[in-house]
């Protein structure tokens, strides 16, 4: 087989990597607009299901990038994204020249940069482009070359109702850190306010509403199951933390914020979403 043979049989081909709720949904929106996808993915009944729908599941990185054009990331950390990516069967390992790699989930900004780097010199393009969640819906915060972006932009476009182009490699993992640092220090004030509420008398639910505090329904209700987004929050906040070190910035509240998170997770489940945060003042 020729290689051109070989970019036809890959064109309009997707691959993702990764497990959970993030891929889920990924998947699930690929396979919905019609697209080719192969998938790797250790959750074998996640797997399973998919495959039924359509996907193609690959032994190893090296073998699903070796069949599809865009390569998407959904991984839970940095060192997994770098076994993945730098791996003897790793994304490398496989990567043509052409092919796009978009990395979805969040991640140091260094490290997506130094990847970004290590594609580029195989004649690829990297995008980090992590998903923002505002309520039911996403915005892709995106770091990357302008043409690599316009590329990936339709396959983005079936994830997120927004999509955005915020800087060169790196920029978009610094971005989502930023709405990270920010949702993470709102849902603990609410959860303190709330406390606050409870404890000296108020009709805390009543006092909401009359304040029109938004996003706290789960808290007041004590709907703490979720998919994780504690410790995600957690991980999140520990790469902000040291992208501000590294920049010589004092960050008070995200610390403080992050040992609160840290505390309430070290003795929860790992399934709990951030509303649990309010296990703090209880």
């Amino acid at each position: 087989m020729t290689a051109s043979s070989d970019a036809d049989g890959r064109a309009d081909a997707v691959g993702l990597i990764g497990a959970g709720h993030l891929a889920e949904y990924l998947a699930a929106r690929l396979l919905d607009s019609g697209r080719r996808l192969v998938i790797l993915n250790r959750d074998q009944q996640q797997s399973g299901a998919l495959v039924a729908r359509g996907a193609r599941d690959a032994a190893n990185a090296f073998y699903l990038t070796s069949a599809v054009d865009t390569v998407l990331l959904a991984l839970p950390d940095v060192r997994a994204l770098e076994v993945v990516m730098e791996g003897p069967e790793g994304v490398l390992s496989a990567l043509a020249p052409g092919q796009l790699v978009v990395n979805v989930a969040t991640s140091l900004p260094a490290s997506d940069r130094r990847l970004a780097a290590l594609v580029a010199a195989r004649g690829g393009d990297m995008l980090d482009a992590p998903l923002v969640a505002h309520g039911d819906q996403w915005t892709a915060v995106v770091g990357g070359a302008s043409g690599a972006f316009e590329r990936a932009k339709p396959l983005l476009e079936l994830f997120a109702h927004r999509v955005g182009l915020v800087g060169p490699s790196g920029f978009g993992q610094l971005t989502k850190l930023l709405d990270q640092m920010l949702q993470a220090a709102r849902t603990a004030a609410l959860a303190e306010g709330l406390s606050f509420a409870r404890r000296v008398g108020l009709d805390a639910e009543l006092t909401a509403d009359l304040l029109e505090l938004r996003g706290v329904a789960d808290m007041l209700h004590g709907n703490i199951e979720g998919h994780g987004e504690l410790r995600q929050q957690t991980r999140d906040l520990g790469y902000a933390l040291e992208v501000a070190q590294d920049a010589g910035l004092l960050a008070p509240l995200t610390a403080m914020t992050n040992e609160i998170y840290k505390a309430v997770a070290a003795h929860g489940e790992s399934d709990w979403q951030e509303a649990a945060v309010i296990r703090y003042w209880e």
